[in-house]
Parts: structure tokens; sequence; C-alpha cells
């Protein structure tokens, strides 16, 4: 599909694609820690989004009717927020992420997503290809089962970067998605968990494709969706108070099945939790990953919702699930069963995996920017 997409458009999405591709690359075996290069792709980019901006702001009839209707005040909240938290982590990686989520207020969703879509396969599909003709190496666990990383440095990397991936391309294609493309799709996501041994990507991934096929053949089942589509605006806010509730109150076989199933992410959040509390503006904390003696030291926090509110903070976290909730609660409005299906699951994924704020894995953040711009009765319309 062709869209016409202004300068303002273009110079976000260019920005973007060099930032999105080049810490995706950091997580390859490619990468050396340059944090000269680490730091002049965060100057470009935010150069890029300046120069957006100030392009933006000359044209004042434009951007008025935001400016009065009190947006401003609530980017300049978010942006102070984003500042003070974002010492805790990845510094100003973090700040810039949150820059790009307020700057795609005005940019069309489906070029965020071609954007991500082009640079996020490229690395993907380029690093898979290049590791199996042996040209990058593999890095290999063996946690009860031997785990392949597929030329990235961690084994689960692969498969979180294809789960977002094809959340992406679907909501893309959207009704002209056809049964070859997801065929396609079915046999990367069983290539790459067979290698990698990543079941919630995987499992998740199956059930979104499951449901867009079930939407587009079969009638009843597009009406039960759209007779249900309400009740499910509240994932970002019922998820995580699910997984609270698991962790703290749940009777206590119910926690130890979850705790299994989910390779002992609800031991380490509860864990994590009690011994580093929750504050409004958070706190740096230092996860062990890697230790020759692992079993006894490994402390990450595998979900978003746990990780967001010890490291970033009580406010900083409210923030994002209300921006990720107008999200979904727009696509609803908008009937884009699509956009809808793949945000609940990443609400669902959230719960177990810690990607959901990080632009170069999920694009998605970025279309909450539109919270910032004025109210559109159709923003997630289907093209």
């Amino acid at each position: 599909m062709q869209l016409k997409i202004s300068i303002n458009s273009l110079l976000f999405c260019i920005a973007f694609f060099i930032f999105s591709i080049y810490f995706e690359i950091t997580l390859t075996v490619l990468d050396n820690g340059n944090r000269l290069l680490n730091n002049l792709i965060i100057v470009f980019s935010i150069g890029l989004l300046l120069v957006k901006e100030l392009m933006e702001i000359s044209r004042y009839n434009a951007i008025k009717p935001y400016i009065m209707g009190n947006k401003l005040i609530f980017e300049f909240i978010f942006i102070i927020i984003s500042w003070i938290v974002s010492k805790n982590s990845y510094g100003y990686v973090l700040f810039t992420s949150m820059l790009f989520v307020i700057a795609a207020r005005n940019v069309d969703y489906i070029s965020i997503l071609k954007t991500f879509v082009f640079s996020s396969g490229l690395v993907l599909i380029g690093v898979l290809i290049l590791n199996k003709f042996g040209l990058i190496a593999s890095i290999y666990s063996y946690q009860g089962r031997l785990r392949d990383s597929l030329g990235f440095s961690y084994v689960s990397y692969a498969s979180q970067i294809l789960f977002y991936l094809v959340c992406a391309y679907v909501v893309v294609r959207n009704k002209k998605l056809k049964i070859i493309e997801i065929l396609l799709i079915i046999l990367l996501n069983v290539y790459v968990y067979n290698s990698t041994k990543t079941t919630s990507p995987f499992y998740l991934t199956n059930i979104v494709l499951l449901i867009i096929l079930l939407n587009k053949y079969i009638y009843k089942f597009r009406k039960i969706i759209a007779s249900t589509e309400n009740f499910f605006t509240g994932a970002f806010i019922i998820n995580p108070i699910i997984l609270l509730w698991i962790m703290f109150y749940s009777p206590s076989e119910l926690y130890i099945l979850f705790d299994r199933l989910t390779n002992n992410r609800m031991r380490l959040g509860v864990e994590g939790l009690r011994n580093y509390g929750v504050s409004l503006f958070g706190q740096k904390v230092d996860f062990i990953v890697k230790n020759s003696n692992w079993v006894n030291q490994y402390n990450y926090i595998d979900s978003s919702y746990i990780q967001s509110l010890v490291v970033n903070g009580l406010i900083f976290t409210v923030c994002i699930l209300m921006l990720y909730t107008y999200t979904l609660y727009k696509s609803t409005k908008s009937k884009n069963i699509f956009l809808s299906t793949v945000l609940i699951a990443i609400s669902i994924h959230s719960m177990f995996d810690p990607q959901f704020i990080w632009i170069w894995y999920s694009p998605f953040i970025l279309l909450a920017g539109k919270f910032f711009k004025n109210e559109e009765k159709n923003v997630f319309g289907i093209r």
C-alpha cells in the first residue's frame, strides 16, 4: 500500500529506523559494546526529532489546537518523568525512546509499523541467515534443554524479536494478509522455537495468527470478537493486577504451577518486589544475569510490569500503562481487530517478558504517542 508521507514524518521514520536497527544489532554477537557509537546514534536520533519538531512549530496553525488543549503540558510532564527515571536503567536510551513516543503523535501509525517491520526484519532475517551459514556464532545454553541463540547474544532474543515483528507485520497487512504469509510465519516461528526453546512468544504468536485466521474466515467468530472487544480494553490494567494476585494472594498450588510454567518468573518477581520495593521514581538495580553460580545468584525480573515498577517506579509505570490502555481503547473504537488482538497479546506477553517499553523490540508504545495529539475519531483506522 502506498502512503503519502510528509517531510516531518519522513524525518521521524529515518530516526526510528536508525535507532531501532542499531539497538537490535546490539542484541547480536556482533556487538562489541561501543559506547561512542551508542552515544552518536542517540545524538543523531534526537537531532532528527528536534528538526522535525522545529518544523512543526513553524507551522503554528497546524499545532495550535493541541497546544490550546493542554497536550503540551502532558508532554512536558511526561518528558520530566522520563528524564528522572532514565538514570535507573539504560540512561539516555530510555529517555530517547520516550522522546520518540511523543514525536510519534502526528506520524501515521502504519508508517511507524512499516519502518519497524523493515528494520527488525532486516536484522532478524539477516542474523538468522548469517548464523545458518556459520558466518556468525551461536551462544548455547543448557537449562534442562539445549538452547541455541541463533546468532544473538542471548538465547531468547530471536524469539522475542520475532514475536513483535509478527505483531507489527499482521497489523500492517491487516485484511490483505494471505494464507501463504501466515504459513511462512508459522514455519519461521517453529524454526526459531526449535532452536531457542522460548515458549511464551512462540505460543502467543500462534494464538495471534489463529485469532486472525478465525476472524478473517469465520463470520460468527468475527461477531463474537466484535461483541466482546470492549471487555478487553483494560488488558494493560487487568493483567498486571492478575499477575500481582498470583504472586501474593493466590493459593500456593496455583502460584507453584505458574512459577513452574514460567521458569521461575513468579519467584523472581516476588523476590524483586520484596528485596527492592516500589518507589515513586524507581531505583537503579544491578541485575545478575550471567554468573558461574547463576542458580543461586540470578536475580533478573522478567516481567515488564514488575521490572518497571521496581526500576522505573510507580509514576512512570502508571503513565506507560495508561498510554497503552489509551492505544488499545482507540484501536477497539476504530474497529481495528488486528491491532487490538496484538495489543492484548502484548499485554499478556508483558506479564512474563521485559520488552514492552523498548522501541527496538516493540513499536507499539510509539502508537501511544497519539495521546499527545488532538482527539481523533478513527485514529487507528484500517488503511
